[in-house]
């Protein structure tokens, strides 16, 4: 039976109060608000006022305490609660308020309404889709949020924020608008002059050419690999290098989940380190009538700036600190890659050391005497020095020959016990079979004496009828 799953994919940041301290001192969570991290099946207000917040929305969705107005009224508009959204709802709304910030713009849930239509179903959450793909405000959305909104935060000690936020164009008969009424735009409450600014703004392209990027708007590192379809820019580089359009340093809380083993582990060789190292093949490995199929075929270029995205530096207190492993050459090593045998080859050589001194070679790390391993010895055994391992294989032998013995006892009691209760059985047998036939001897009797009492009437019979000695009975006297 599988095991349940009891966590999401981005606990591992607030899996511990000591984890969601350092998660809430680092996105800037005042003290008055108490977040508990909550699995998606008991996401569920515990007091009134209590506010259920998914955890993409802080780390992706660019969602701060105290709430945006501009987010609040979106949820008011719609009458929505954050959990009915889905994450991108977070990202256009949030991106929009810093549009709004860089660009002094005074876009409105209206605009949004002009830009997109909310859309749901039964089985998704509300979502945003844009009216017309080449006029959007925020674009790098991922195409999936698949295993992003397991996790989420309960908030509590602050009071929830004002549905109502001011806005000179606000309709005053919001009130009597029904909710499919309010999903169509309204013309005479949507800024199309400053749409058409938003939509013309490069501000924080990245490096697919998308303007307005999500990820650089809201300095988070995306999560997702693919993207919606939206309209690029003509010139990104020229867009990129505008100052205007330069984005913040983004947060970088992939420090937070815990150490990365794959810093503690040694360098890879590069191939291509040394320079007697031919550039074709990655590791010069030759195949059988292969050769000149593998000098006719064109290497495969690759763009640097396709294959991986690129997002702004942060400043050097940002970056988590790691310690590179030491590295020494052995210049004796034969080289595992083509070139001359005297390329000097990186080896990784640890030493073990306990409390500073050297681990010697008769050292053991298990009891070697006549007591049996115990769990701590069984699960030092991945740390067995040659040593450990002749005694352990020793105590195996013995272990599994003191095992085979008390299975052939076992085996025995088993047997014995099944004979004992087999005789018992036909004891009991014999002796319902000798009851059966006294029963049996005395009522032939009783029928015997009836029938001679009927043939002769004025006979009475006296004595009772002989019958078979039975065992135990005296020898009768012979005539």
């Amino acid at each position: 039976m599988a095991r349940k799953k009891t966590q999401g994919k981005l606990a591992k940041y607030v899996n511990t109060p000591e984890a969601i301290a350092i998660f809430c001192h680092h996105y800037g969570v005042p003290d008055d608000v108490h977040l508990e991290y909550k699995f998606w099946e008991n996401a569920l207000p515990g007091e009134l006022g209590d506010l259920i917040l998914p955890l993409i929305a802080i780390i992706e969705g660019g969602v701060r305490f105290p709430m945006d107005p501009l987010l609040a009224h979106f949820l008011d508009y719609f009458n929505l609660s954050p959990t009915q959204i889905s994450p991108n709802i977070f990202r256009i709304v949030m991106g929009m308020m810093e549009l709004n910030r860089r660009l002094g713009l005074d876009l409105t849930v209206h605009d949004i309404i002009a830009t997109y239509t909310l859309r749901t179903s039964q089985s998704e959450a509300y979502s945003l889709r844009p009216r017309d793909v080449l006029n959007t405000l925020v674009n790098s959305l991922p195409d999936t949020n698949k295993n992003m909104t397991d996790d989420y935060f309960g908030q509590g000690g602050v009071a929830p924020p004002e549905p109502t936020v001011p806005d000179r164009r606000r309709d005053t008969r919001l009130g009597l608008v029904e909710t499919e009424e309010r999903k169509k735009p309204q013309s005479h409450l949507t800024n199309f002059a400053t749409l058409q600014i938003a939509y013309n703004s490069e501000v924080c392209t990245d490096n697919y050419g998308n303007p307005r990027s999500a990820f650089l708007l809201l300095c988070y590192i995306p999560s997702a690999k693919t993207f919606l379809a939206c309209r690029q820019v003509k010139d990104k580089k020229a867009a990129q290098e505008a100052v205007e359009n330069q984005a913040a340093p983004y947060h970088d809380i992939r420090h937070l989940s815990g150490i990365n083993i794959k810093n503690l582990l040694p360098p890879r060789a590069l191939v291509g380190a040394s320079g007697s190292t031919p550039p074709s093949g990655p590791c010069g490995r030759k195949r059988k009538n292969s050769s000149q199929r593998e000098t006719s075929r064109p290497e495969p270029q690759i763009d640097p700036e396709v294959s991986r995205i690129e997002v702004p530096q942060s400043g050097a207190g940002d970056q988590p600190h790691t310690t590179e492993p030491v590295m020494e050459l052995d210049p004796s090593a034969p080289s595992q890659v083509p070139g001359p045998s005297n390329a000097s080859t990186p080896v990784w050589a640890p030493t073990y050391e306990v409390f500073g001194d050297p681990v010697r070679p008769d050292a053991t790390i298990i009891v070697t005497g006549e007591a049996r391993s115990n769990v701590a010895s069984a699960l030092s055994e991945v740390a067995h020095l040659p040593t450990d391992m002749a005694v352990r294989v020793a105590v195996l032998k013995k272990d599994e020959a003191e095992l085979k013995r008390e299975e052939a006892e076992e085996s025995l009691r088993v047997a014995l016990e099944a004979n004992t209760k087999a005789e018992e059985r036909i004891r009991a047998l014999e002796a319902e079979m000798a009851e059966k036939e006294k029963a049996a001897s005395a009522q032939g009797r009783v029928k015997a004496k009836a029938i001679m009492t009927n043939q002769f009437p004025s006979y009475e019979v006296s004595e009772p009828l002989p019958h078979p000695p039975e065992e135990g009975d005296a020898t009768p006297p012979s005539v």
